[in-house]
């Protein structure tokens, strides 16, 4: 009983242990899933606030748990990974399994494993993409804790750095640009003003070291500038008011010597250090260039004095175009042909158009708005006015003119030019016209820089590159550098190093325009890359062949003339037209490049310095062959700082108006002795002439100096008027009328009557009276 009783509590203390036992494991297992429960409540509230965070985020982000099964991943991720993998993932799947080898199973597992076990790793991958295209990817693993700082996941950041590296690339190989162009490049501090870079060209050029350069400023190697005027001059650049600035000026090297260059300034905004940056184009050769053209419009405009052209500009209002307000420009002879100095005659069309003959102005305006609105450009403007002198007078003149149009022929600008005719109208009717000469300013372009790969494909360029062709960067890189050209088979960049030729560009639109190009080599990872300059020289090309245009027509006008015109320099002549050979005689040989001969220097009477500038004179001309002629001769000069003094002369020969006017006068002598009584009227009834038999007739002695009368003086009204109804054919009538005497009677008289048309059909009438009584 007693071994019965103690197993009995044996078993019962046993049941009790056992008991406790199970009540403990029971609370272990509560506690653990409690734990288990907390951890599956943190890493879905976890990956609950990550799903939020991912589906926003432009990076590719991919969460895993412990296990390596993917929990969470937004639609950037699984691009990527499609991209990189060739093939699609999902949540749930596991992640090792999308990789195809086990050499990558296990080194994503051990990039992986670095984020389970607590640390973050970051890395920068590229891969190959279909297409044999290389992408860069950062890469960036990161551990994901709970509260208790218990690693429960990982994720994955995928970020695409492609552009960053290209960029990075791009980077280096402007930096290599620079060190490589042709141009000059200074980089100084914004406020401190010191050159923090200046590239091997500039060095080389201004012959300072770099370390030399960097304790300088702009200020010490600029001829025009202090340091208040340097600030005052990029002001605009530091307040945003423009982009960048343009500037002319002499760079001053070490040795003291100096050169002519042009300067493009801009500022690159840093928050540290913002600095300027300046890109100088030598200009130097440019310089002599411009004076060469500029000295030969000197000359140009000393001929065309010679000719005695007013040279005239318009600007055009195309829904306006013969608006009186439209701005104009007048030259110096224009004006002075009117009888004006420059500064008198408004800068508006109706400065013109007002002084117009009531006859001439309807015409005249109608005929340039027809000129102007013709988009054609086949309307000539050619046309003879007269225009009011400031004497009161008004002058004959013949004119002419050229639109310049746009791309669809609507006009722009109108130029042309006015010769005075009136001698030639009254005496010779001779026509003289002289064609507008039209030039157009254009401002050069900041230089393109283009950097090509050895298959001439576009690695990168400028921003003056993009305004200037209108294509993006983006659009460019990567493309042929000869779709920029209009004639891409002329390209040989290999034959251009070091070079500078001339190319026709063509802009995104279609248009051509001149550039400027020159060649280069740099060294870029091992290959040799190329580097094009381009300069834009529309404007300098627009000015060459307009004056080239304005040469050839001022020659072509001076071939033509029938004025004799020849130029003096130093005191030989250098050039003359043919029309001064034929009226002096001389030969071509014995006078281009001479000293004056004695015929030319007894005939400008130039020791006593009585030929005055800007006045005709009548001179006698001895010929060659020994005969004598009359010419009218005008002279006109300019001076020349380099080159001392010009004298233009023009001849027209006038010998046979003095003959004219000496049968004339024999003419006038041989009426005076006739006793009938002769006289010659205008239309208007105004007597031009009476003999000294009419004169008598009508005056009492001193009477006959005086003015001469209106016709109906002389005839009474009906006689009068049955002169002004005869015309021609026939040019004579015999008729009978009456006319008054100084007496004051009317007496009966027989008419002999011519009557003749002036040059403008105008009706002019002599009349020869045979009174048919004799008084006192």
């Amino acid at each position: 009983m007693e071994v019965l009783a103690s197993t009995q509590d044996e078993m019962t203390r046993n049941q009790r242990k056992l008991e406790e036992y199970k009540i403990n494991l029971e609370r272990e297992v509560e506690r653990r899933t409690a734990e288990l429960q907390e951890k599956e409540a943190t890493l879905a509230n976890t990956l609950f606030q990550l799903q939020a965070i991912i589906n926003s985020a432009k990076s590719g982000i991919v969460a895993i748990d412990t296990q390596y099964r993917v929990v969470a991943a937004n639609e950037r991720s699984k691009e990527m990974i499609r991209l990189i993998l060739g093939h699609e993932f999902n949540e749930g799947d596991y992640w090792l399994s999308l990789f195809k080898t086990e050499d990558e199973r296990l080194r994503s597992k051990k990039l992986w494993d670095r984020a389970l076990g607590g640390k973050y790793y970051n890395t920068e991958e590229g891969y190959l993409i279909e297409g044999g295209i290389r992408k860069w990817f950062d890469l960036a693993y990161n551990p994901i804790q709970n509260e208790s700082n218990q690693v429960i996941g990982a994720s994955l950041f995928i970020r695409d750095i492609t552009q960053r590296k290209q960029n990075q690339r791009n980077t280096e190989l402007t930096a290599h640009i620079l060190d490589n162009s042709s141009n000059e490049v200074y980089v100084f501090d914004a406020k401190t003003l010191r050159f923090t870079y200046i590239n091997e060209r500039g060095r080389r050029n201004l012959g300072y070291t770099l370390d030399e350069l960097r304790q300088m400023t702009p200020i010490e190697i600029q001829a025009n500038f202090d340091q208040k005027a340097f600030r005052q001059f990029i002001a605009p650049l530091e307040a945003g008011q423009v982009e960048n600035l343009l500037l002319e000026t002499q760079t001053i090297r070490k040795d003291g010597s100096s050169y002519e260059v042009e300067l493009n300034f801009q500022l690159f905004e840093d928050e540290e250090r913002p600095q300027f940056a300046a890109i100088a184009q030598d200009i130097s050769q440019r310089k002599r260039n411009e004076q060469s053209l500029k000295d030969a419009l000197t000359r140009f405009d000393l001929a065309t004095s010679a000719t005695n052209e007013g040279f005239w500009e318009m600007e055009v209002k195309q829904s306006d175009p013969v608006n009186p307000d439209n701005p104009a420009w007048w030259s110096k002879r224009f004006a002075l042909l009117l009888g004006y100095e420059d500064q008198s005659l408004e800068a508006k069309l109706h400065a013109w158009s007002a002084r117009l003959h009531p006859d001439d102005h309807g015409p005249t305006l109608r005929m340039l708005y027809d000129h102007l609105i013709d988009a054609t450009g086949q309307t000539p403007y050619e046309i003879e006015y007269r225009l009011l002198h400031k004497n009161g007078d008004y002058i004959w003149f013949s004119a002419s003119a050229a639109t310049l149009r746009d791309e669809v022929g609507s006009p722009l600008k109108v130029a042309g030019s006015i010769r005075d005719i009136h001698r030639r109208k009254k005496a010779e009717q001779e026509l003289l016209e002289r064609n507008a000469v039209v030039t157009g300013i254009f401002n050069a372009a900041v230089n393109c820089i283009i950097a090509l790969d050895p298959a001439q494909q576009i690695l990168s360029v400028n921003t003056a590159t993009e305004k200037i062709f209108g294509y993006s960067a983006q659009a460019l890189i990567g493309k042929p550098f000869a779709q920029l050209l209009a004639q891409p088979e002329a390209l040989d960049l290999e034959n251009a190093l070091e070079q500078v030729q001339e190319l026709e560009a063509q802009h995104l639109n279609g248009h051509t325009f001149m550039v400027e190009m020159s060649v280069s080599q740099t060294m870029q990872e091992q290959q040799k890359n190329f580097v094009v300059i381009l300069r834009d020289v529309t404007a300098r090309k627009n000015r060459e062949k307009n004056l080239a245009e304005s040469e050839a027509r001022l020659r072509t006008l001076a071939q033509a003339s029938r004025e004799g015109v020849f130029i003096q320099e130093n005191g030989h002549i250098v050039e003359a037209n043919p029309a001064f050979f034929d009226i002096t005689g001389l030969l071509r040989e014995e006078v281009i490049g001479q000293p004056l001969p004695s015929s030319l220097k007894h005939l400008l009477n130039l020791q006593n310095g009585e030929l005055t500038e800007d006045q005709s004179y009548v001179r006698k001309l001895e010929r060659q062959n020994g005969e004598i002629a009359f010419v009218q001769i005008q002279a006109h000069a300019q001076n020349n700082q380099d080159e001392g003094q010009w004298r233009a002369f023009s001849l027209r020969d006038i010998s046979l108006l003095r003959q004219k006017e000496q049968e004339t006068a024999s003419l006038i002598q041989a009426l005076e002795l006739i006793p009938e009584l002769i006289c010659h009227t205008n239309p208007a009834g105004q007597i031009l002439y009476l003999n000294q038999a009419a004169r008598q007739w009508l005056y009492e002695g001193e009477e006959a100096q005086e003015a001469l009368p209106v016709a109906e003086q002389l005839f009474t009204a009906d006689t009068w008027a049955k002169i002004q109804a005869h015309t021609t054919p026939p040019p004579v009538l015999v008729m009978s009328g009456q006319i008054r005497h100084k007496a004051g009677q009317n007496v009966p008289a027989r008419l002999t009557l011519w009557a003749s048309a002036d040059e403008m059909s105008n009706q002019h009438y002599t009349v020869i009276i045979q009174p048919e009584a004799q008084l006192s």
